[in-house]
């Protein structure tokens, strides 16, 4: 049994004690250019899609030797979840240290890999990029940065909006040995501190199609998430996305090669995370534990090494996390918190991080306000789900449904997902499994969603039971509401009916 997904008895009588903090905003950033002589450096390996999946987890079938390498090299936080889970809000509010309620970036929004300087009218005039753009008197951490003085580079893809915000002095697209020595190479020339964020795009789909290549990954050997039906295509699936995460983990020993070799190591402080759980139903654009939890990693200067920690991290607190580790101030604006004490002293106790961990979906945020809204709020034990209009539209990426999309224009988009058509196809045979796909999308099911969900993580981690309507459980329905409302009210959430949680 995975150790990253399924808690054990003994697991959760050290978590008795969960702290519930409201979250406050730390000190006021400078604005001038810092000196940067002396100046540690920071790398940001995010990758796509991945669910908490290493083999130092014990994930049947999968080999990572450079995420475990990375891990054993610091703290590893076994309970770090994002703040929305989809690629562009999720990493805005990384950047910013806001939910995007707050920041303004609600969804998806265009990816234009390029500075804003090489931007052309018909690019800024999308209507999806002028529209989902973090708001314009916040700043981003490339924006502290550059005015500390860094040398920037990010590869991958950008996908945040508007570009303006995201300063970078280099922009290229592999995740290889060679481009980040040239990258080091050319902060050293400058004589500057670098930050690179290193987007690797794996294991996001189209993972490699088992049928074309030889995986590394047998699929006999994986173990398919249990709301899905173990079918061979599932299987398949499944085994190619381990395989993808494969990919992933061997581009970040490449990345990590060129820092090593540069002998700027020992002065690098590290962060390692996804931005998101797998591209699956109840993962991506799902409030469930699979969507929002990842893996988590800190490493360098100042952090303790060899360590696993429960304490809880959320993705609004890498900014004033990383910012802390590199002793630069937090702006203001930030609605996270940092860990970096934890990272220092090697807590390893739950109450050590953040006593409750908050996130977000805005269901047709791209072009109207008027899709579905989820919150939620998890305190280590319990969590909640909470729905305004849960009877409208909402969100199912391409990627989760589709074998192959055809576009108005010709184009096809391949994402190779064998999954959604097996257990729409094979529904009598799995109802449970045609159940869960068929709650993600209500719409096209007729399914009714209830406005709360409730569940006891410690008895039910894959969150199957919904006990809110169960009279046993109502003060923890009750405490939760509260503790989301206060959150949802002092972040300024004006996408929901707060009164819909008294």
């Amino acid at each position: 049994m995975q150790r990253s997904t399924v808690f054990t008895r003994r697991y959760w009588t050290r978590l008795a004690a969960v702290l519930l903090i409201v979250v406050t905003a730390p000190a006021a950033a400078s604005t001038d250019r810092a000196d940067s002589e002396g100046r540690l450096n920071l790398l940001v390996v995010l990758t796509e899609d991945q669910g908490p999946y290493l083999s130092f987890l014990d994930t049947p079938g999968l080999s990572t030797p450079n995420m475990d390498r990375l891990v054993a090299e610091g703290v590893y936080f076994h309970r770090a979840y994002v703040a929305y889970p989809v690629c562009s809000p999720s990493k805005a509010a990384m950047y910013t240290g806001m939910y995007s309620h707050a920041n303004g970036l609600i969804e998806n929004t265009n990816n234009i890999f390029k500075p804003a300087s090489e931007m052309t009218p018909a690019e800024r005039s999308l209507p999806i990029y002028s529209r989902v753009q973090i708001r314009r008197p916040l700043v981003t951490l490339v924006q502290v940065l550059d005015r500390a003085g860094y040398y920037m580079g990010v590869s991958g893809k950008l996908h945040v909006a508007p570009n303006e915000k995201f300063p970078y002095d280099e922009w290229f697209k592999p995740n290889n040995y060679e481009r980040t020595k040239q990258f080091i190479e050319a902060a050293e020339r400058a004589d500057r501190p670098w930050f690179f964020f290193c987007n690797i795009q794996a294991p996001h789909r189209p993972f490699r199609d088992g049928d074309k290549v030889g995986l590394t990954v047998d699929a006999d050997a994986v173990e398919v998430p249990p709301f899905l039906p173990d079918t061979p295509a599932v299987r398949q699936d499944w085994a190619e996305y381990m395989d993808y995460i494969e990919v992933a983990d061997r581009q970040l020993g490449d990345v990590m090669r060129a820092v090593e070799e540069s002998g700027e190591a020992d002065r690098t402080v590290i962060l390692f995370m996804s931005d998101h759980g797998p591209p699956y139903h109840r993962g991506k654009m799902s409030l469930h534990q699979f969507g929002l939890h990842v893996p988590f990693a800190l490493a360098g200067p100042g952090v303790a090494r060899g360590v696993e920690t429960q304490a809880m991290v959320s993705g609004v607190d890498v900014l004033p996390t990383v910012l802390d580790l590199l002793g630069l101030p937090i702006p203001s604006q930030v609605q996270g918190e940092s860990v970096a004490d934890v990272a220092r002293d090697g807590a390893v106790a739950a109450d050590a991080g953040r006593g409750v961990v908050f996130a977000n979906v805005h269901h047709m945020g791209q072009r109207r306000d008027d899709g579905m809204q989820e919150r939620s709020a998890f305190d280590g034990r319990w969590k909640l789900i909470f729905r305004d209009k849960p009877n409208e539209a909402r969100v199912v990426n391409s990627d989760l449904e589709h074998f192959e999309l055809r576009l108005a224009d010709g184009r096809v988009l391949p994402w190779r997902n064998r999954v959604y058509r097996d257990i729409v196809e094979r529904r009598n045979e799995f109802p449970d499994a045609y159940r869960w796909l068929a709650r993600i999308d209500h719409k096209k099911f007729g399914v009714r969603l209830p406005r709360f969900e409730l569940y006891d993580l410690q008895d039910d981690p894959w969150e199957f039971n919904n006990l809110a309507s169960d009279p046993r459980y109502a003060s923890q329905l009750t405490r939760l509401k509260r503790v989301l409302r206060d959150h949802l009210r002092a972040t300024s959430d004006r996408y929901v009916d707060l009164s819909l949680l008294n």
